[in-house]
């Protein structure tokens, strides 16, 4: 499968609402740091902008709500890792190195 399960919902229907969840830590190679997106995706027929801003709003209440110290430092780190200009090259850098370490491995067992 080539589209996530996500696109694939999304907009499907006026009562259906796709809800992803994702961490940076992963594919952005931040083990240890605690660091998670929520994405909601819709077929809306209205202003989609008032439903959106209510979502987040909510979800910034639950988050606050149950969490008593957000990880704002990591969340700075991952934001500025995404926002530089070497992210691309550097992401790939990394997967090229775990995928020899990775590769080495399985030539010694």
């Amino acid at each position: 499968m080539k589209e996530s399960l996500f696109a694939l919902l999304t907009g499907i229907h006026p009562r259906i609402m796709a809800i992803k969840l994702d961490g940076g830590t992963k594919e952005n190679y931040m083990w240890g740091l605690r660091v998670g997106f929520i994405t909601y995706g819709a077929l809306l027929k209205s202003n989609s902008n008032n439903c959106y801003d209510a979502l987040e709003r909510k979800t910034a209440g639950a988050v606050r709500g149950s969490i008593s110290n957000s990880p704002h430092l990591s969340q700075s780190i991952l934001l500025g890792s995404l926002n530089s200009e070497n992210y691309k090259a550097e992401k790939e850098e990394k997967f090229t190195i775990l995928l020899n370490r990775a590769t080495r491995v399985k030539e010694v067992l």
